[in-house]
């Protein structure tokens, strides 16, 4: 959005009525509506993102007391193997 300038700012041009397209001028404006609805959803979602990532981390970085960090079971590797030897 243009910043508005006073009448007797030297920076004032007077439009006559005439001379203006409103049907262009209401076309910007919708324009720039959807531009600026299409910016605050893709922000919404980065935010939610941003928050979902921020839950899973607090969920997973939670044990309870006792708990330990060594896989799931047996033939669970923590760094992504099978936890077998190979022979």
């Amino acid at each position: 959005m243009k910043p508005r300038v006073s009448i007797p700012s030297p920076d004032f041009k007077y439009v006559p009525a005439v001379s203006t397209d409103v049907a262009r001028t209401f076309a910007r404006i919708r324009r720039e509506q959807r531009q600026r609805a299409e910016q605050q959803r893709l922000a919404d979602a980065a935010n939610a993102l941003i928050r979902a990532a921020a839950a899973n981390d607090a969920a997973s970085s939670w044990r309870p007391s006792g708990a330990t960090n060594h896989g799931s079971g047996p033939g669970v590797c923590p760094l992504g193997g099978s936890g077998q030897r190979a022979d």
